[in-house]
């Protein structure tokens, strides 16, 4: 498929999320980057907040409405597919008002995700599976009756089939539902009243069901604040395991429903339309990740894996460990490497460990040479750190339970010693080289708005100064276009641009440049697809509004690695 993608004209998608800042539109737009990558097809990302939206911080997000113009951007320009997170941009929308949202995007194929409307393809989690498995777990392995629910918005499909099935389970195991052991919050961490009203008005809970990770985050402030311990006084599980999960403490037990995949399917998906003219509805599976919030204790991730002896099938034992670990874009040519990779050492292992090779320094150096080379800064974007070292810990209990000597214990142990020290210290590489690039890139971003204050004097040199800081931001491109004169739009008005934008400077893989004010007038309609964009490669733009309070200045695109 993808060699005919390549043959014809390039596929362009746009992807509609609320926001980056959220880490479930993060990792959906995520997915959607190296789906789209695979896929040779150009990805256009427009984070427009939410339509309607309500906001605890009321002061802060009066002007967010700004960022639905990119909506209209969208549906102004032209696509093959567009790809719409409608169950978080819609939150505050029912399903009447989400229809009506999609209407402006007639005649161009649109795929939605996570709500399903009516005559629209859609690509959905599965929120049953998981979410049954984390309610029956607190009723059979703790022995939890009185369980709250703290779900989310009664306009979201998501919220509304988690609520579902936390009735359902319950029923089924002979527990009465209590609408007053329910609260609403909004998806968001912003839910500390409510969590705390739950649980002041419910003393007697035993375990509170979160519908996903972010209220978690409220529950667990709301619980602090009443001096209640988390995965102690009160069990706790989310939905989502968004990577916050494993920073808080105790961390979150969880239902695993990769929003990533949502993405890297639904570009897929959106290719397959465009080749050949069919789009299959699909659906996202669920499982839940035990962790300790749940009153489970140690490295409870370990207990979740049950994959037999090694020694009795070592290659079946192999491919069901790789699949364990390499899950995450599991259709994908890196994620197929990586896991025979993976596989390789795992041969190695076992034939390390066995009575005759143990002292075989050779063989025992080449696991070490092979575990360095897998341990990539790639590497620990594919998996997850808790399920590396629990199927690590794994096959050392496994290889060790081999021998009943002592000394040839310690021998196998100091080798696996020497792979956590490996794999920890790349991994502590890799988050400190993120850091330090935070750190330097909100260093230039403050560097940049610095240079945004001279904007009104309409000097043209203070955008290529912008744009030559860009270039410093690991993008690719960027293209800065503004609108001549500002606008005024306020949030009771229509959104109307103008005809014209201006493309005051930009940079396609090499210095900025300013283009003459005679050749920066650009059709509003024809921004993507205006001649200085990249022809000779697919690219992924994300598109971000320029504004001050009512004042539009004008639209940033730049072209940047997730």
């Amino acid at each position: 498929m993808m060699n005919d993608t390549a043959k014809r004209r390039r596929i362009k998608i746009g992807l509609l999320v609320s926001h980056l800042e959220d880490d479930f539109d993060d990792a959906v737009a995520e997915g959607a980057m190296i789906g789209a990558e695979q896929c040779d097809a150009d990805l256009v990302i427009f984070p427009g907040r939410y339509i309607d939206g309500i906001y605890a911080d009321k002061l802060r997000t009066v002007y967010e409405y700004q960022y639905n113009t990119l909506f209209d951007m969208a549906a102004a320009n032209k696509f093959d597919v567009l790809l719409v997170l409608i169950g978080t941009l819609g939150t505050y929308l029912d399903n009447e008002h989400k229809a009506q949202f999609l209407k402006k995007f007639a005649g161009t194929p649109v795929i939605t995700i996570t709500a399903h409307i009516d005559g629209y393809p859609c690509i959905m989690l599965d929120n049953r599976t998981g979410m049954k498995e984390a309610i029956e777990h607190l009723i059979k392995v703790h022995g939890c009756k009185k369980i709250g629910m703290v779900s989310g918005p009664k306009t979201s499909d998501d919220a509304l089939e988690r609520l579902d099935v936390y009735k359902e389970t319950l029923e089924e195991n002979g527990i009465v539902y209590d609408e007053k052991r329910v609260a609403y919050g909004n998806f968001s961490k912003f839910c500390v009243d409510e969590v705390g009203k739950l649980i002041d008005d419910n003393p007697e809970l035993e375990a509170i069901v979160f519908a996903n990770d972010q209220m978690a985050i409220a529950g667990y402030r709301a619980m602090e604040e009443r001096g209640i311990r988390p995965g102690k006084d009160i069990l706790v599980t989310g939905f989502d395991d968004d990577p916050v999960a494993e920073e808080l403490n105790p961390h979150l037990t969880t239902v695993k429903a990769d929003p990533s995949e949502l993405g890297y399917h639904a570009v897929q998906e959106a290719v397959n339309y465009v080749v050949n003219k069919a789009i299959n509805n699909d659906k996202i599976s669920s499982g839940m990740v035990r962790r300790n919030s749940c009153g489970c204790q140690g490295n409870s991730k370990i207990k979740t894996i049950s994959f037999g002896r090694i020694s009795d099938d070592p290659e079946a034992f192999a491919r069901r460990m790789g699949q364990f670990l390499f899950n995450k874009y599991s259709a994908s040519e890196t994620t197929a490497k990586m896991r025979e990779n993976y596989v390789k050492i795992i041969y190695a292992l076992d034939d390390y460990a066995r009575e005759e090779n143990l002292d075989n320094e050779v063989k025992k150096d080449k696991v070490l040479e092979m575990t360095s080379t897998l341990a990539s800064e790639e590497f620990f974007r594919f998996v997850s750190v808790d399920e590396l070292y629990a199927s690590v810990e794994y096959i050392q209990q496994k290889l060790i339970s081999r021998f009943d000597n002592v000394e040839k214990h310690l021998k196998l142990n100091q080798t696996f010693i020497q792979i956590y020290k490996i794999l920890a210290e790349r991994n502590a590489n890799y988050c400190k080289e993120k850091l330090e690039d935070n750190e330097f890139l909100a260093w230039q971003a403050n560097s940049i708005t610095r240079d945004m204050l001279v904007f009104e004097a309409y000097d043209d040199r203070a955008y290529e100064t912008v744009v030559d800081k860009l270039t410093r931001l690991h993008m690719e491109s960027s293209f800065l276009f503004s609108f001549e004169p500002a606008l005024i739009h306020l949030g009771t008005d229509k959104w109307q641009p103008p005809e014209y934008m201006y493309l005051k400077a930009y940079h396609n893989g090499s210095d900025a440049i300013q283009l003459p004010h005679e050749e920066q007038a650009v059709k509003y309609t024809e921004l993507l697809s205006n001649k200085y964009l990249p022809t000779d490669r697919r690219y992924t733009l994300v598109v971000s509004p320029l504004f001050s309070n009512e004042e539009h200045y004008g639209i940033l695109m730049c072209e940047i690695k997730h």
